[in-house]
């Protein structure tokens, strides 16, 4: 019934949104950058390599396009949350057995929302730039703030690294193999995205939003 209850919650916020953005100015590539950000965080349910999604990417996509839009970011952090309670209560469960019942929240997703937060603010910066190399600067940017910032996160609540200068260390190593994945596939979806969307755009002009 939570569950129920949860996805009917999200939904209905979805669906709210998706309608207030079809009365705006450029709806139709509003819509569908809306609905890229939207597959994008659900990616992270589906199989794939370590840390190898197109969220962060479509973070700095979004950000670029839509800039500090508060519907598309709460659309984008909504989804985030869908994501990570179907995570927490599957593959993750196993984690939590301290927890009775449904997961509706951990610590490590107030860090990684903030990473999160963070390279759609960084997107903004592409804006009125969208160069070849100021994507890849900033997509790589992007991906070593998300790696500090989540990292970090993990260091600080103590559980698995002591509070201390080696703990650090110690954590920021552990993640180094999982950031060659992060790291090119931040760079590498940046680039599909941002130019398909360009590709798409010089096709059909009415999609244009930025």
């Amino acid at each position: 019934m939570d569950f129920l209850f949860l996805m009917d919650s999200h939904i209905i916020n979805i669906i709210f949104v998706y309608n207030k953005l079809k009365k705006m100015k450029n709806s139709k590539g509003i819509i569908i950058t809306f609905i890229l950000i939207l597959v994008a965080s659900l990616t992270r349910i589906l199989p794939h390599p370590p840390n190898v999604t197109p969220l962060a990417a479509m973070c700095l996509f979004g950000g670029s396009i839509l800039g500090l839009n508060i519907k598309t970011i709460g659309v984008a952090f909504s989804s985030l949350f869908l994501s990570d309670f179907v995570i927490n209560n599957t593959f993750m469960r196993s984690f939590y057995p301290e927890i009775s019942g449904l997961v509706w929240w951990s610590d490590y997703m107030y860090w990684t929302y903030a990473g999160f937060l963070g390279l759609v603010l960084m997107g903004v910066l592409l804006k009125n730039n969208k160069s070849v190399s100021r994507l890849l600067i900033v997509s790589i940017i992007g991906s070593c703030f998300f790696f500090m910032i989540t990292n970090f996160g993990t260091w600080i609540q103590g559980f698995i690294y002591p509070k201390t200068l080696s703990g650090l260390t110690a954590c920021l190593s552990a993640g180094v193999p999982f950031f060659r994945n992060s790291l090119l596939s931040t760079v590498g979806f940046s680039f599909v995205i941002f130019y398909s969307y360009k590709f798409i755009t010089a096709k059909i002009p009415s999609f244009k939003i930025a």
